[in-house]
């Protein structure tokens, strides 16, 4: 049952991933690690940037992210995804 809602968990943050070009989201999951003071950010942020590394090129979206708002709005949707119940076995955020 663990894994299940691991894997639904890993699922969650790929969709919000997937949503901006690759090199963009590349920056972002990187500047978005020092964001964040939590006790698992670097943790989660090291497993969503394998996620992201290991996602199939044609699984992204073009649009750039060019404004602080899609910045802040895509950190916002990685640690709300990042937050969900299936990360936080031992791990408290």
């Amino acid at each position: 049952m663990f894994d299940q809602a691991f894997q639904a968990s890993c699922g969650r943050v790929r969709e919000v991933l997937t949503r901006f070009n690759p090199g963009d989201l590349l920056m972002a999951v990187n500047i978005s690690d020092l964001w964040q003071a939590n006790l698992a950010s670097q943790i989660k942020h090291q497993l969503a940037f394998s996620l992201l590394v290991s996602a199939l090129a044609d699984c992204f979206a073009a649009a750039r992210m060019t404004r602080f708002e899609e910045f802040s709005g895509f950190c916002s949707a990685l640690i709300e995804a990042l937050n969900r119940p299936g990360f936080r076995g031992g791990l408290n955020s």
